[in-house]
């Protein structure tokens, strides 16, 4: 990644924003299309439930639903950021930052392991972590329904 202020990019599912592109021949899907991290917070597995931060992972589709404006946004739990195109968005703490995920069913947004460049692709990754927020930045390798872990260049 490279320096970024508060500049944010937003998760694809979360907010229904698509985005990435390809740096390499490995596929980028698209996130609003194949992601089931826009799954209603009750549909999460029990696996989700024993951990992180559950009065957060409670507020989380609140907050979702108040981040029209800034001052609404803050007012539901999220923090108004900047994304790329100076454009804000309201980023939701999901109450998961950091739980371990082997699929989007067990996040309330995306479930994300760290792309490495040395080696290019996302293959032989089989678990990754829920994104602490809803707004996301940077290149993963996110969990995608019937593709398991591919690229995800996150850039609104």
């Amino acid at each position: 990644m490279g320096p970024f202020r508060t500049v944010v990019l937003v998760a694809a599912a979360a907010l229904g924003c698509g985005g990435g592109s390809s740096l390499d021949n490995e596929p980028i899907a698209d996130a609003a299309a194949e992601s089931s991290s826009d799954a209603a917070p009750d549909a999460v597995s029990e696996s989700a439930q024993g951990c992180g931060n559950a009065a957060l992972q409670a507020a989380y589709p609140s907050c979702l639903q108040s981040s029209g404006d800034e001052g609404s946004c803050i007012a539901g739990g999220g923090a108004w950021v900047e994304v790329l195109g100076g454009q804000h968005r309201c980023s939701c703490p999901t109450g998961q930052g950091g739980c371990v995920c082997t699929s989007n069913s067990t996040c309330l947004s995306h479930c994300l392991a760290p792309y490495d460049s040395a080696v290019g692709s996302c293959t032989g990754v089989t678990q990754g972590h829920c994104a602490e927020q809803s707004v996301i930045v940077g290149e993963y390798c996110a969990y995608t329904d019937g593709k398991g872990f591919v690229r995800f260049s996150f850039d609104g």
